[in-house]
This record gives structure tokens, C-alpha cells and sequence, in this order.
């Protein structure tokens, strides 16, 4: 797993095992994600089985998944004890009489996760210091907020802006028919999704711009009419370089429907994707009607 040197900067208000804490959980939530992709590749592959009335192939597959799962749930364990070993030593910080160390310890269990609300709510009490209650209750307020955003511990958004290579009208079609969620529930070639001017024209793209930084763990597209044609995705980091995160060939086949591609966190972070097309890979217009960016916090104290 690649590691950024930066982690250490995001934890100052931590000491050396507190720090090796927080890099354990970042680990867990990797895992946990590549072993949740691993059962469903086998509980999919056990569902065609019995498409196919193959039975001894659905067990085989039914059996494999199962110890994925049961080591899924191991590891989730393991995730909840660390968030509480690491929020004890933050909420202790909370009536530090250093301010700094306070908002770093406030900033800090804010990126522990909705994991830490039960701790905080128990933690907090009538005879604490005010200051010491109100940062908890606005710290409680904020996970709640996350948890409507979060799963599996990252951080998942919906596109906020876009620009094209180009689209098919300053209306129907256009970029910003990519941002949001998905409302394009139908396949076929329907205006509230994006699509390029031409047809099978070679190479065209889509930048897509989020609300928050992240370093990037997934990416999830949304293709409603002629799927199959990505053939890359970049990620720019905040010096505006740009970092190939994968290239390949697009399976998607029937619309509509989700190409997902997972990679590992870059020692980098972004808020701006760009998804590159082959439009002559696959005939008729290729449209895709939202894309989702799933991603870790930011290991810098980057906006």
C-alpha cells in the first residue's frame, strides 16, 4: 500500500502509537474494501451459476465467499476497537491548555470517523468544561453529517461541476448533466446525461470537479447508452500535475449500469477527475449520467 510522508503532518497533535494507530485504521479500510469486492465477486459469480442451473459451480463459489465475508467482519472489528483506542487519546486533548493542540485534536476526531460518536457521547458530561461540550456537540453534529456521506470509512461525492472535450448541446447532453446523482434511470439516449457533439469520433473526455479533496480509492460511472468505451482515468493533484489511475478496456455491456475501478490511495490528493473515452470503440453516442468519487480524507491540511 502506498503510504504519503505527509501523514504525520495531518496527526501532530498525536504522539508516535497514536500516529501508527491512524495508519492501521487508513490499512483497514483498504482491506475492508478489497475483501467486500472479493465476496461480491463470488456471491456474483454463484448468482450466473445458478442462472445457468449450474448448482455444484453455485456452491463452490457460496463457499469461497463465505470466509471473505467472515474475514470482512474480523476486520470491521478490528477498525471499531482502533477508533476507540485513537479517540481516547484525542478526546483527553479536548481540555489541553494549548488552543492548538484543542483544534488539532477537534480536526482529528473529525477524520476518525462516525465510528467515534457513541465514545463522544459518553465522554461528554454536565461537569465538563464548557468549551469541552460545545466542541463534542459541534464535533457529533459534523459526524452525523458524514454519515450520510461516508461508507466503509471513506468518503463518497457526487460531481459538482464538469467541462467536456466537448457535448452534444448547451442544453440536453451537455457536461453538467454528469454532475449530481444519477437521474437517468433508463438506458437508452436520453438527454439528462452527457454525451460528446460527434459519434465515433476517436478520443474525447469529461473533467469532473468535487466538493472535497481526497486521495482517490474508486471511481464509479454511471453509463446509460452505448457503454464500454473509457479507456482511462486520471486524477490531477494539487500542484495541477496529472496521474494516470487506470487504463484498459471498459466491459460494460448492457445500460444501464456501473463501471467501477478501484486503485490504491495515491500519495496524493484531488477534487478534479477526467475520464477519457474511445467514442469508435462502441458506435452511437457514448453517455454516461453521473460518476462517483470514493476516496480517503486528505493526509495534508489542504483546503
Amino acid at each position: 500500500m502506498i503510504r504519503g510522508a505527509c501523514a504525520i503532518v495531518v496527526f501532530l497533535c498525536l504522539g508516535v502509537q497514536d500516529r501508527d494507530l491512524i495508519d492501521e485504521l487508513r490499512e483497514l479500510r483498504r482491506a475492508v474494501v478489497a475483501k467486500q469486492k472479493e465476496a461480491a465477486r463470488h456471491s456474483e459469480a454463484a448468482l450466473h451459476a445458478l442462472d445457468r442451473a449450474d448448482y455444484e459451480k453455485a456452491v463452490e463459489e457460496r463457499q469461497k465467499a463465505r470466509p471473505v465475508e467472515l474475514e470482512v467482519a474480523s476486520l470491521l472489528d478490528r477498525e471499531r476497537k482502533l477508533i476507540l483506542e485513537a479517540a481516547k487519546a484525542l478526546i483527553s486533548d479536548l481540555n489541553h491548555r494549548d488552543i492548538a493542540v484543542r483544534d488539532r485534536a477537534t480536526e482529528n476526531l473529525i477524520r476518525l470517523g462516525p465510528g467515534a460518536i457513541s465514545l463522544l457521547q459518553d465522554f461528554r458530561k454536565d461537569e465538563s468544561p464548557p468549551e469541552v461540550r460545545v466542541r463534542i456537540d459541534w464535533i457529533v453534529r459534523q459526524l452525523r453529517i458524514n454519515q450520510i456521506n461516508y461508507g466503509d470509512g471513506f468518503l463518497r461525492q457526487w460531481a459538482v461541476d464538469a467541462t467536456a472535450s466537448s457535448e452534444y448541446s448547451p442544453d440536453g447532453w451537455n457536461a453538467k448533466q454528469a454532475t449530481g446523482k444519477p437521474d437517468t434511470e433508463q438506458a437508452g439516449d436520453i438527454a439528462t446525461a452527457w454525451t460528446t457533439r460527434e459519434q465515433d469520433a476517436g478520443e474525447a473526455w469529461i473533467e469532473l470537479t468535487y466538493e472535497r479533496l481526497v486521495r482517490p480509492v474508486k471511481v464509479r460511472i454511471h453509463e446509460t447508452h452505448n457503454p464500454g468505451a473509457v479507456v482511462k482515468i486520471e486524477a490531477v493533484d494539487t500542484a495541477k500535475k496529472w496521474h494516470a489511475m487506470w487504463r484498459g478496456v471498459d466491459p460494460t455491456k448492457v445500460p444501464p449500469a456501473w463501471f467501477e475501478v478501484c486503485f490504491d490511495a495515491p500519495p496524493f490528493d484531488t477534487r478534479t477527475i477526467r475520464i477519457t473515452l474511445d467514442t469508435s470503440r462502441v458506435a452511437g453516442w457514448n453517455e454516461i449520467d453521473a460518476v462517483e468519487l470514493i476516496g480517503e480524507e486528505p493526509r495534508s491540511n489542504g483546503p
